[in-house]
């Protein structure tokens, strides 16, 4: 007896603590030499930062072109 099966896909959620991880790897694969342990984490508390104020921001209805202007001058000059 053949049965239909269904599958209802669920999208992918990632939080806070994964967006600001795949930003410290970004970050650091550009580079040649080996990071400090205090410098990846001064990176990724940075990121987490960004990121966790940008989420508040844009619940509270900015729009996603202004992104560039939530980043702090640190980032920016990268």
């Amino acid at each position: 007896m053949e049965e239909d099966m269904k599958l209802k896909s669920t999208p992918i959620q990632r939080n806070e603590y994964d967006v600001a991880i795949e930003l410290t790897n970004l970050y650091f694969s550009y580079r040649t030499d080996s990071p400090e342990v205090e410098e990846i984490q001064q990176v990724y508390a940075r990121f987490y930062a960004v990121v966790c104020g940008m989420d508040v921001k844009f619940r509270n209805g900015i729009p996603v072109n202004k992104i560039e202007e939530l980043l702090p001058e640190s980032l920016k000059e990268k």
